[in-house]
């Protein structure tokens, strides 16, 4: 059992520009979790500053079939975004002032760098998710997943919901970092992009770096307390 909403919790992790000269360009492989399949790509643009980046999503013929924007010029960890889905022409625009705690939908990439000492030592850290097409945030909570198959040269995450009841249900987002570069290299649940028939898809994401560029460690913000709802 899986609520829709945490549906939109993908770690559309990054984004897009117009801009000629580019800091860093970023190519993810979705395959289906269950089968392997390979289901999209992403390929993430941003300018010289990483300010602006735009997210393409293509399918398996290489057909472009969504696209993101997102601007971080005012918050990193919440930035403003434009999605459409050119298959069902749905446009879904998020634009809220920054404020401490929330983070919104691409802006959790870097909200995990923020927090880097504090995910790494263990800290599990309360934060408000507001993902692209929700109206309100979600309650969730980030913490370092103690997998048994995650190498030394890796940080491995999960994010959860932090009510006890809905957690129950919901299995939790798990995302591979690397520690050398503190990029991005797997994301696996649900993703933000649906199938063709508007149904829900369970990926797993592997990134690609295509240039060596890494963006400066963003200064940490305050959290509040982790409170367990049910």
């Amino acid at each position: 059992m899986r609520t829709a909403s945490v549906l939109l919790l993908v770690l559309c992790l990054l984004a897009f520009s117009s801009e000629t000269v580019v800091a860093f360009d970023i190519v993810g492989e979705a395959r289906d979790v269950a089968s392997g399949d390979l289901l999209y790509h992403e390929q993430h643009n941003c300018n010289s500053r990483g300010t602006t980046c735009l997210v393409s999503y293509l399918d398996t013929d290489g057909a472009l079939f969504a696209q993101k924007q997102v601007d971080y010029s005012a918050s990193l960890s919440a930035p403003s975004l434009t999605f459409e889905d050119f298959r069902t022409e749905t446009i879904v625009q998020v634009v809220r002032p920054p404020r401490p705690g929330l983070v919104i939908d691409a802006g959790f990439d870097h909200f995990v760098r923020m927090h880097w000492t504090e995910l790494d030592a263990g800290v599990r850290l309360p934060f408000q998710f507001l993902p692209a097409g929700r109206d309100a945030p979600l309650n969730m909570i980030a913490s370092r997943a103690l997998r048994s198959n995650c190498p030394a040269t890796q940080l491995c995450l999960q994010i959860a919901l932090q009510s006890r009841l809905f957690s129950l249900f919901v299995d939790p987002i798990r995302l591979t970092y690397t520690r050398a570069t503190r990029r991005l290299l797997r994301y696996t649940g649900l993703s933000n992009i649906a199938d063709a028939a508007g149904g829900t898809l369970d990926v797993d994401i592997f990134y690609t770096y295509l240039a060596a560029t890494d963006p400066s460690p963003p200064k940490p913000e305050t959290l509040p307390a982790v409170s367990d709802q049910s």
